[in-house]
Formats: structure tokens, sequence, C-alpha cells
């Protein structure tokens, strides 16, 4: 979890807390309401994805 809570990327949503146990884990992202990565790629022809 260290290592995740660690990357900094312009496109990966930032990591900001966890918990952790033998029944649970949990991790805690900002929400965004832009939709999913899937659904943006989808919308650009295969030369624009592949960029």
């Amino acid at each position: 979890m260290e290592l995740v809570g660690r990357i900094r990327h312009r496109n990966v949503v930032e990591l900001r807390s966890y918990y952790y146990s033998k029944d649970e884990k949990l991790l805690v992202y900002d929400c965004y309401t832009s939709g999913s990565v899937s659904n943006m790629l989808h919308v650009l022809n295969l030369e624009l994805r592949a960029s």
C-alpha cells in the first residue's frame, strides 16, 4: 500500500487513505465525475488511443 500511496502521475488518481485488516481492505480515492477511463478511450479512434 505504501507503494500505491507514493504514485504521482497526472493520469492516476491519488490514493488518499487505506484501511487493512484481516477481514477488510479499503482504499479511499477522490471521486471524479468525468466517467471511466474505458468510456473516455472508446470515444477516440484507434490511432488516438494508441498514442
